[in-house]
């Protein structure tokens, strides 16, 4: 756990960009939320884990993950932490501990989001 805490402090340090470019160079990750979410996979319009991809999956996603209806997520975001929900990534989308600093980074990105999504409610 203390190496998931290291991992998460480095990568919290850095911007939405560096995170996305991290996400895109893991090749089991995409392909293993395709599997999971198909309709996520025919999304054609945007760049997967890009900003504008995860600005329109991240309820969708996060809902999934959590099991937490739609209409709750902002409340359950707040409480989230992105150790607790990259876990939840790995195992959700059956990933191997090799993508686990992918599932730190979207999971950083998806509650970044959720977040904003959550302030601009306010």
């Amino acid at each position: 756990m203390e190496h998931n805490e290291e991992l998460l402090a480095a990568l919290s340090a850095k911007d939405d960009e560096s995170l996305y470019a991290l996400l895109q160079q893991d090749e089991h990750i995409a392909d293993a939320v395709f599997v999971a979410l198909p309709d996520i996979a025919e999304d054609a319009a945007f760049d997967v884990f890009g900003k504008e991809w995860t600005h329109r999956h991240w309820r969708r996603i996060l809902s999934e993950v959590s099991k937490t209806p739609v209409d709750e997520l902002y409340k359950w975001a707040l409480a989230e932490t992105a150790v607790d929900l990259s876990n939840a990534l790995l195992h959700y989308f059956k990933l191997d501990v090799h993508s686990l600093p992918a599932a730190i980074a979207l999971a950083i990105l998806l509650l970044r989001v959720s977040r904003a999504g959550n302030k601009d409610k306010e």
